[in-house]
């Protein structure tokens, strides 16, 4: 965008890695240490692209709520104009091939006015932005690591760059602007470190750096029995279509949110099926679903608009593969039978159980911190070590989202929810989604925050950061297509 809008603008872009995700970079650079909950090693990639390499391409969007309705939170909320953001969603959604979420109208059903319902949108083949890059206009510098960053009173003055395979050979470079669009884990790790060397100094903004980290941990717990086999929970399962994949998330009523002061997490739903738990099968389907032209020829087979999505690895959610394990051959291939059968059909064997799928926010506290452990890495740059865990607000609002539906569901007779996680003494859903988000958080002064609502550093006039670190909240929805957004608002005002 920067270099359409200033075609003589000379712009360099290094990235760590190279264009496979196969690169030693990528392999060696991974690790963090953490306290409570455990961060993936697979869920931050070091090469063009970085994680939409390997993303679902789910999206959905942040609602005003989210970014500002919540006065009993720790930070202050986004300073930026939800209609600047709104406008920002529709510019990249129109131009990389994002799948908007705004707009849609609920499905209509008995739950109507009982609860919020959240829409999520992914397009079979989802956008990497390793296919944007012109190198026409743009100067890559690959398999380059960021070491260090040198400020001299205001200002960045310049960068040092390093490979792994030479790692004491050290490169500098100078530019105007310096832009830091790395997740939000690499970001702290490197202005820690240079920071630690007294290499990159600024103001009161430096004790929010590394703070307020938040991430969404998400889980399997509790299930949904029916006496009859219908297709109520089906917009909460979800479909596939010509426009990709599109499924609600519920939500407890905003009104109660607020008025208990709880975050906002949702629930989906996801039939209880005989191949469920086959981790064979599970690759097949998140293999199958990025095949845009299997989704196509089946909806041109059945004749209609949309298919019955049967599965969650249909959405080409890889983190699900963590929650099976490899069955024998015979039993494997019995299983991937019975999915083909039923996707052929477009008709699962009858269903009367459900697992509810939880997707859960983590408030912004001060205490959930990275900062540095005592190890180096293949640079000799200081590790990180995550210090974050979950607060009684995280849980409570799980709890009480679990205790809705029931007595909602049960009230209107249509389904029995069985869940103890309000009695749980060891809290169930601890794995995280690869979602790092906070940081260096964008607030209104140095005293609140990293980083204005300009996304640049307070008491630095040429630091820019484009990140989920950014983020001073987090919902409980998918980061990436808010980055996008955020990044596209950064190059109107550059």
């Amino acid at each position: 965008e920067i270099s359409e809008k200033h075609i003589d603008l000379r712009i360099c872009l290094i990235e760590t890695g190279d264009y496979t995700l196969n690169n030693i970079h990528n392999r060696k650079l991974k690790r963090v240490h953490y306290t409570e909950l455990a961060i993936k090693q697979d869920s931050r990639e070091f090469s063009l692209g970085g994680s939409t390499n390997t993303w679902g391409g789910l999206s959905s969007n942040y609602t005003e709520y989210d970014l500002y309705g919540r006065d009993f939170l720790e930070t202050e909320g986004w300073p930026i104009e939800y209609d600047d953001l709104l406008r920002a969603y529709e510019e990249v959604t129109n131009k990389y091939h994002f799948a908007s979420t705004i707009g849609l109208k609920d499905p209509v059903d008995c739950l109507d006015g009982n609860i919020y319902k959240h829409p999520f949108r992914a397009y079979p083949t989802p956008v990497n932005y390793r296919n944007y890059l012109n190198t026409q206009y743009v100067d890559l510098i690959y398999n380059a690591h960021v070491v260090d960053i040198h400020t001299k009173g205001d200002s960045v003055v310049k960068i040092y760059l390093a490979n792994i395979k030479h790692a004491k050979s050290r490169v500098s470079l100078r530019a105007n602007k310096f832009v830091l669009t790395m997740g939000a884990l690499e970001i702290i790790k490197l202005l820690k470190n240079s920071h630690r060397k007294g290499s990159f100094n600024t103001g009161n903004e430096i004790k929010y750096l590394g703070r307020y980290f938040m991430n969404h941990l998400k889980g399997k717990y509790g299930e949904v029995w029916t006496k009859v086999n219908g297709d109520l929970l089906q917009p909460y399962i979800g479909s596939l279509g010509k426009t990709g994949l599109i499924y609600w998330g519920l939500c407890l009523p905003r009104s109660i949110q607020k008025s208990k002061k709880l975050l906002n997490c949702h629930i989906r739903f996801t039939p209880i099926l005989p191949w469920q738990g086959d981790v064979n099968v599970t690759k097949f389907i998140v293999a199958m679903s990025k095949s845009k032209t299997l989704v196509k020829s089946l909806l041109f087979f059945h004749g209609r608009s949309k298919l019955k999505l049967l599965d969650q690895a249909e959405t080409g959610d890889k983190d699900i593969l963590q929650e099976g394990e490899p069955k024998r051959l015979t039993s494997s291939l019995i299983n991937l039978y019975l999915y083909i059968y039923s996707r052929i059909l477009n008709k699962p064997p009858p269903i009367y159980k459900y697992a509810i799928r939880n997707f859960m926010e983590m408030e912004p506290r001060f205490e959930n911190n990275v900062g540095l452990s005592d190890e180096q890495d293949a640079f000799g740059l200081f590790e990180l070590v995550v210090k974050y865990d979950i607060s009684l607000r995280d849980k409570n609002s799980l709890i009480e989202l679990h205790r809705y539906v029931k007595t909602l569901f049960e009230n209107k007779k249509i389904a029995k929810v069985v869940s103890d996680i309000d009695a749980n003494i060891n809290w169930p859903i601890t794995t995280d989604a690869s979602h790092h988000m906070g940081g260096t958080i964008m607030g209104t002064s140095d005293s609140n925050s990293f980083v204005n609502k300009d996304l640049r550093v307070h008491n630095i006039k040429n630091l820019f950061i484009i990140s989920s670190s950014v983020f001073p909240n987090s919902s409980s929805i998918n980061p990436t297509w808010t980055i996008a957004a955020l990044a596209y608002r950064f190059s109107r005002q550059f």
